[in-house]
């Protein structure tokens, strides 16, 4: 099915560029990314080029993101230094504008919800796994999405074709998922069979109410993360078997402002009904502000009662987390950056920092770290799900 989507992207996108009447308008960009990274006393190292073509007019658009990579994990010396190279996809969509909507065909990013470092609506596009230590990052997926406008708002709705795991998604990996609970298990992992148990919907209705941005949504699809569906105790080694059960989600998400502009103000909540696991509600309220002297200042509440489904043969007490974050330029060329995430029950706390220089107005290079301070105990001692590591980290980017 995949291929048959790629072709028919393919055959519009060469229709629609080939019709005689519009103009056609061409651009490109991308960047350059060089990013060593050290963390659990081995390092991380990517060289990336990222290259963005736009082709279209004033009511179409055919979008192509992609990336050259080489890079290689985990080496603690240069003499275990081996690099690969991979061509990845990050972006492929035909977008069409009407006088009442807009359709979006493709491979492509739809962000829902307001949140900064949590985003319980956000649950089109799955988080991504290498994330290079950015905050809440998602990735592309396969996907049909429409917007109806209607007055001050407009009716979305998504259709997913691909759906895309956060966790093991063969047997290796799950036996491995399996023997960091417990070294003497094993496992397995119980994926979609076919096309029709990939497809994931949502719907969204948003419009403005006294200025302020407020939505409704549903979401039928599948956990991002696995769960355990079955224990097989008679098996040798015991088995656990992991799988990623269907839900329901019903979200809101309101954003605006206060006294007079000044301070930036989200609200967003999601109830989930999964066909495996108890119920569970997700929800944030954030804040933020920035001072005359260019001080920002920012700060997150974030309840989430989904964690005991995800994490077996522990009792999650953890609930409730606060997420702190503050930036401001200390020169023109200078940026600095700190933010902390910490859960309202327990001592431990998650700090990042980064320095951002501008060496050029299209040259740019970043330095930080994470640190996790007293994990032990906590549900993110050893978690290959949850994983809380401390990393050193250098970026250099060159835009064009």
């Amino acid at each position: 099915m995949k291929k048959i989507i790629s072709i028919l992207f393919i055959l519009i996108l060469i229709s629609v560029v080939s019709y005689p009447v519009l103009a056609v308008d061409f651009s490109y960009g991308g960047q350059f990314d060089s990013y060593l990274e050290r963390k659990n006393n081995n390092y991380n190292f990517a060289n990336e080029l990222k290259l963005k073509f736009d082709l279209g007019s004033f009511n179409y658009n055919g979008h192509l993101e992609g990336a050259l990579i080489n890079q290689d994990s985990k080496f603690a010396n240069l003499s275990q230094f081996s690099p690969d190279n991979e061509v990845k996809l990050d972006k492929a969509y035909l977008d069409f504008w009407f006088a009442s909507g807009e359709l979006k065909l493709g491979k492509q990013r739809i962000a829902w919800g307001s949140g900064y470092f949590f985003n319980p609506t956000d649950i089109i596009n799955p988080l991504k796994e290498d994330n290079k230590s950015e905050i809440n990052p998602r990735q592309s997926t396969d996907s049909i999405f429409g917007s109806y406008y209607l007055g001050k708002g407009a009716l979305q709705g998504v259709i997913v074709t691909d759906f895309q795991p956060l966790g093991p998604d063969n047997n290796d990996q799950a036996a491995e998922v399996a023997r960091s609970i417990n070294p003497a298990l094993d496992g397995s992992v119980v994926l979609p069979q076919d096309f029709s148990d990939e497809l994931e919907y949502g719907l969204r209705y948003t419009t403005v109410i006294n200025y302020y941005d407020f939505s409704l949504m549903y979401y039928q699809g599948r956990e991002d993360y696995p769960v355990v569906s079955a224990f097989e105790s008679n098996n040798t080694p015991p088995e656990v078997i992991f799988s990623y059960p269907e839900k329901e989600t019903f979200g809101l998400d309101l954003s605006g402002t206060l006294a007079g502009g000044e301070i930036g103000v989200w609200v967003e909540a999601a109830y989930t009904n999964p066909d495996i696991g108890h119920n569970y509600l997700q929800s944030i309220i954030g804040l933020d502000y920035t001072y005359q002297n260019g001080l920002h200042l920012l700060g997150e509440y974030y309840r989430d009662e989904s964690l005991s489904n995800f994490i077996p043969g522990q009792e999650v007490k953890t609930k409730d987390f606060l997420g702190l974050e503050s930036d401001y330029n200390l020169t023109d060329l200078l940026k600095i950056t700190g933010s902390l995430l910490t859960p309202f029950n327990s001592d431990f706390y998650l700090l990042n920092g980064e320095l951002n220089y501008s060496m050029a107005q299209n040259v740019e290079l970043k330095a930080g770290f994470n640190q996790p301070i007293n994990e032990e105990g906590t549900i993110f001692e050893n978690n290959d799900l949850f994983p809380a590591e401390d990393n050193l980290y250098l970026e250099l980017s060159y835009y064009f």
